[in-house]
């Protein structure tokens, strides 16, 4: 997307819950307690969406384990 003359990337993880040392390979890396920071942030948020799923999976009827 371009916007005022300024490209703005969006990069999406292929898979979630791991997190990336550095957006671009080879290019600066996260330090260890940002990096710990983020892993439990992936977790919470892998989490509410499970919780989010089931809730609604048990409201309509439709539940499946995978």
């Amino acid at each position: 997307m371009e916007e005022d003359d300024i490209m703005h990337i969006t990069l999406q993880k292929r898979d979630k819950g791991q997190t990336w040392a550095s957006p671009i390979l080879g290019e600066g890396q996260l330090d260890a307690y940002s990096s710990d920071l983020e892993q439990k942030r992936l977790m919470l948020q892998r989490f509410q969406e499970e919780v989010n799923d089931y809730n609604s999976s048990k409201y309509n009827g439709h539940f499946s384990l995978s």
